[in-house]
């Protein structure tokens, strides 16, 4: 799930160019997960973002749904 996305964009994103993206963990504490990314056009960076996700057991939140769809 995401807690937080922060976007900022640094200069317009071109059109009918190519557009490339990384991501990184930047960071890892149990089970929040702290990535980086940016997207470039060329060498020219136009987006930069941060966000923190937390990892889910699909089989707890599966069985929690069913629960809570039974009562």
């Amino acid at each position: 799930f995401t807690r937080s996305l922060q976007v900022d964009y640094v200069g317009p994103a071109p059109l009918h160019t190519p557009l490339h993206f990384r991501a990184r963990l930047c960071e890892r504490d149990d089970r929040a997960l702290v990535l980086g990314c940016e997207g470039r056009a060329g060498d020219r960076l136009f987006v930069q973002a941060t966000g923190t996700f937390v990892e889910v057991d699909l089989r707890r939140l599966i069985a929690e749904m069913g629960r809570m769809v039974g009562d």
